[in-house]
């Protein structure tokens, strides 16, 4: 029994948030969620739960926030790994980024249970043990929300109007507004560990970032992906507590939810963007070679920084990005991070290149990286779409791309990393 609950706890956790800022835009969207409001208040008025006729203000928000849960229970189908579960915290100052009311998602929840148009799973509660997740269903708590999944009554009644999760972009329009397209978090080490800093000031920065991000997903909402809905991304910057934090710490683009940035690159290959096939354009080692430009270190663009004689390239990779992420600091990195099979690999490297022992002069890191990175992934990508009109997806220091715009797009990739950083970098195309 304890096994089959901890696979039930592990399938909860895998549930993304409902976010209720989608809002019906074809004719069928409209009709289908018309209906539906109106089955939902006549059950409502038939069993007691509400006496009089909403006013006509409050009857929009009631369709608004109806027509969001909607949409976002459809969505959740896509995500196979929480068996087409999603949650939904429900303070009121959880819904202040939704086209959706408090009231009327408690309602609506409440009656769709008895019309037999969702299932729920109570909220839970899950520890961490030497043995991995445990998952105590008969606990109270919040600290897992309840979980909420369209029953096939739902998923039948919806699908009768032409609409699927597939499609969903044809006919629920996210309210990018509503949206949060930059997070800045706190040091990692610090007593809020990586969470979101509410202290943060909204600033030019900013506000400027969050344009530029605000326009891709535009961009990107008037494609078609054979994985389903646009992917709604956000910079995600880290160190937002650092007195000298100025857009310099991370700022790599993720994709809310379950996403193609989740899965492998043999998975990712299978993408197609408007009907065409796809493929990948990696910087290859890109913040070593970021590095090289910023210290004005010469190097061989053509040449492969991991490729080593004797040495397989990923063990290279491995302790290259073991060494950048702790800020070069390399006899630390043999006496604390390094295995002793990898010395060997590790005295190479400081022969190759001795200019990682700068990185903890210069303060340079992968965090630090990982900025310059993402603004150059930014700079692409918004070329692309201004210059090209070519769509493409980004995978941190890689972009996913039409086999027709490859060409073009290696061009606009590879002039923006020169560009940031002054040098030439190698790019390889795979797919």
């Amino acid at each position: 029994m304890k096994d089959g609950q901890e696979a039930v706890g592990a399938m909860l956790r895998q549930a993304d948030m409902a976010t209720l800022q989608r809002r019906p835009i074809s004719d069928e969207a409209k009709r289908a969620v018309a209906e539906l409001s109106q089955k939902t208040t006549d059950f409502l008025h038939a069993t007691g739960k509400r006496q009089r006729k909403h006013k006509a203000e409050v009857k929009l928000r009631f369709e608004a926030t109806l027509g969001a849960l909607t949409a976002d229970l459809l969505l959740a189908r896509l995500n196979s790994e929480a068996d087409g579960y999603c949650w939904r915290k429900i303070t009121s100052e959880d819904f202040k980024n939704t086209v959706g009311e408090r009231r009327h998602f408690e309602s609506i929840r409440d009656a769709w249970i008895e019309m037999k148009l969702i299932d729920i799973h109570g909220g839970f509660r899950g520890a961490d043990d030497w043995v991995g997740k445990k998952y105590y269903p008969d606990v109270p708590s919040y600290r897992w929300a309840t979980r909420l999944r369209a029953t096939d009554t739902l998923i039948e009644y919806i699908e009768s109007y032409g609409i699927t999760a597939e499609s969903l972009d044809r006919h629920f329009q996210r309210e990018l507004t509503k949206g949060k397209p930059i997070i800045v978090k706190t040091d990692k080490h610090g007593d809020d560990k990586g969470r979101e800093t509410a202290k943060f000031k909204r600033t030019a920065g900013q506000i400027a970032r969050e344009t530029e991000v605000n326009e891709i997903n535009e961009y990107l909402a008037e494609q078609t992906f054979s994985f389903g809905p646009a992917p709604y991304l956000r910079r995600i910057y880290n160190n937002g507590d650092d007195p000298l934090f100025d857009w310099n710490h991370g700022g790599r683009l993720y994709a809310e939810g379950k996403s193609y940035l989740n899965w492998e690159a043999d998975e990712r290959k299978n993408i197609e963007i408007n009907g065409s096939g796809v493929v990948e354009i990696d910087i290859s080692a890109c913040q070593l070679t970021i590095i090289h430009g910023l210290l004005g270190k010469e190097f061989d663009p053509i040449q492969d920084l991991y490729d080593f004689d004797g040495l397989e390239r990923k063990d290279v990779k491995q302790v290259i990005n073991t060494i950048i992420g702790i800020g070069g600091n390399i006899d630390h990195a043999s006496g604390e991070y390094l295995s002793q099979k990898r010395k060997r690999i590790l005295e190479a490297i400081k022969e190759s290149f001795p200019i990682l022992d700068q990185l903890g002069e210069k303060g340079l890191n992968s965090v630090t990286l990982q900025a310059i990175e993402s603004d150059i992934m930014m700079m692409t990508l918004l070329r692309l779409k201004r210059d090209q009109q070519i769509p493409a997806l980004p995978v941190h220091d890689c972009i996913i791309v039409r086999a027709e715009d490859a060409d073009a797009a290696k061009t606009v990739f590879s002039d923006s990393f020169r560009e940031l950083t002054g040098v030439e970098s190698k790019l390889v195309t795979k797919g």
